[in-house]
């Protein structure tokens, strides 16, 4: 059980390359513009937190990204 905000140095694990499932944990805050460089991300499921703001422009640089979940945030 995760809380608090998503740490950055989670995005900065290059063995993250496939799926990223964050969800059911009690995140806050926003989606750090450092989710970019998981550029071969496949799949991303943040569903079922408190996060807010905007969704960073960078999530476009998962060049390889087919599947995202957001469901029960605040965007």
């Amino acid at each position: 059980m995760l809380n608090g905000t998503i740490p950055i140095q989670v995005f900065a694990l290059s063995s993250l390359s496939v799926y990223l499932d964050l969800c059911h944990n009690a995140l806050i805050g926003s989606v750090p513009v450092e989710v970019g460089k998981l550029v071969n991300l496949a799949q991303l499921d943040l569903s079922k937190k408190k996060l807010s703001g905007i969704i960073p422009s960078s999530l476009g640089s998962c060049i390889d990204l087919e599947w995202i979940h957001l469901q029960g945030n605040f965007f």
